[in-house]
């Protein structure tokens, strides 16, 4: 029963924290005066994602280029040469995709004033108790402390994972979605340390909340990366997740005091 019990609780946590940014959008839209706030942190993300995908790119076909120094000859075998447009392809899709989560990590103390207003709006209005004034220095610290931590764990695991891609291709359909799924995670834990900074809740006890509470961040992780596919609606990614991860917080307060 018990375990029965346990399995329904995650997945409910699981959809909440699925719908978490999507709510926080509609927040967003919901009030106008937020606005401002939100248009900071996603040109900032917005300018970050094009200077690394662009990185990215320019890296990985060299890469790939390396690997077929004569694939691109008027000569070339047309097998190689389908297989390294093939490659380049995947590279450029690859590298957008990967440059997501660094841009997004350093928009984030970038961009931490606005972020930490929109979080302490969305709890004013959802009745929490206001929480104590602190300095821009703290908040962009925190911040800055957080995406550090993300940049330390996501660098070199999407590092190993995009070598793989190429040691590996066959293993390509499992380190695909094991890819994206690590930079959702780094994503989710930069959006989640605003609600949880604010709480004075150290970077220690940050990681073991996500742990203690797997499937409400798990469903929020992955819900911030279906977000980057709504044209248009990705560049609100920060705002609106900052705004999610409050929500997603709130919800797991609620059910500890209940």
């Amino acid at each position: 029963m018990n375990a029965r019990v346990n399995a329904r609780r995650a997945t409910g946590d699981f959809w909440t924290g699925l719908a978490a940014p999507w709510r926080g959008l509609a927040f967003l839209a919901r009030r106008p005066p937020t606005w401002p706030l939100a248009i900071v942190p996603a040109f900032v993300a917005c300018a970050l994602f094009v200077l690394f995908a662009w990185l990215f790119i320019h890296a990985s076909l060299r890469w790939v280029a390396a690997l077929f120094p004569h694939a691109a000859g008027f000569r070339a075998d047309p097998f190689t040469s389908v297989l390294r447009w093939l490659l380049d392809l995947f590279a450029i899709v690859l590298s957008l995709a990967v440059a997501v989560w660094p841009s997004l990590t350093l928009a984030s103390p970038v961009s931490a004033t606005p972020l930490e207003r929109l979080v302490r709006l969305r709890d004013r209005d959802a009745g929490a108790a206001p929480y104590p004034p602190s300095p821009w220095t703290t908040s962009v610290l925190r911040a800055l402390g957080a995406a550090l931590v993300g940049i330390a764990v996501g660098v070199p695991t999407s590092l190993l994972l995009i070598a793989g891609h190429f040691l590996v291709p066959a293993a390509i359909p499992v380190l695909a979605p094991l890819g994206a799924l690590v930079s959702s995670y780094v994503v989710a834990w930069n959006l989640l340390d605003y609600p949880l900074g604010l709480r004075a809740m150290t970077l220690p006890d940050r990681a073991r909340w996500m742990r203690d509470h797997a499937a409400l961040a798990t469903g929020f992780a992955v819900s911030t990366s279906l977000f980057l596919y709504v044209p248009g609606v990705g560049l609100l990614l920060l705002p609106a997740g900052v705004v999610g991860a409050a929500i997603v917080v709130e919800h797991a307060e609620t059910r500890l005091a209940g």
